[in-house]
């Protein structure tokens, strides 16, 4: 059931300060096939996704519909540096973010993973950053249901890592999430293989609420309810 208790969020935010119109917003079933090539190009040309061969669009659909599933968060940032309403053309979408369930045990309920891809020309924008936050904010309203006890109290990030290559781009890699309020919480060694070389995993972690103080706080923290922004995220 939906709480109407706060009206309607906005289905967009705008990004003033970045050098160009971009403008975060849920991610529609239309917008899937325009991702697929951001993710695909980190697959194919990078250890920054671990997967290994490019995926199909039904592999995104099935992504899309899972998130959503799970009252999670899917986000898309666009942009168009050339908007003329009259051509009635569609902003480009240089990024996008989700969310999904740390593992699928039950004791992992209260936890998150977050993925952000952007594409490679949109980079070093300020746009991780924006998207970043905005996933963060939407993770702090996610509420317990039924079989997740506690809504959303960990975020992780775990980010492949080339202990051989660009020690910069590592650095800045940490220095993106540390700056977003998480933690750096190590390294795992050498735990995958791509591009004929071992990669490295390092994870950082947020934690977004304290543990209930008493039983009644745990309580009222079970209950399950839905959010007003729920309606956010769902399909078109």
């Amino acid at each position: 059931m939906m709480n109407f208790s706060k009206p309607p969020p906005p289905t967009s935010i705008t990004l003033a300060t970045l050098p160009s119109t971009a403008t975060i917003r849920r991610c529609l079933y239309r917008d899937l096939d325009r991702i697929l090539p951001i993710y695909n190009h980190y697959i194919t040309h990078t250890i920054v996704s671990l997967d290994l061969d490019p995926k199909p669009l039904v592999y995104m659909q099935r992504l899309y519909n899972d998130t959503l599933d799970q009252d999670l968060p899917f986000l898309v940032v666009t942009r168009n540096d050339n908007h003329d309403p009259a051509q009635n053309r569609e902003d480009d979408i240089v990024g996008y973010a989700y969310a999904h369930y740390y593992r699928r045990l039950p004791a992992f309920g209260g936890t998150v993973e977050i993925l952000i891809y952007l594409d490679p020309d949109a980079t070093g924008q300020g746009i991780g950053e924006k998207l970043l936050k905005v996933l963060v904010e939407m993770l702090r309203a996610v509420t317990p249901g039924t079989d997740r006890d506690h809504g959303v109290r960990t975020v992780l990030a775990i980010v492949p890592e080339d202990g051989e290559g660009d020690a910069n781009l590592r650095q800045v890699l940490s220095k993106f999430f540390l700056k977003g309020g998480f933690e750096d919480r190590g390294l795992l060694k050498g735990v995958a293989w791509k591009m004929g070389k071992w990669i490295d995993t390092r994870s950082f972690q947020l934690s977004l609420d304290d543990e209930p103080k008493n039983e009644e706080k745990a309580m009222q923290k079970r209950a399950p309810k839905r959010r007003w922004w729920s309606s956010l995220f769902r399909r078109r």
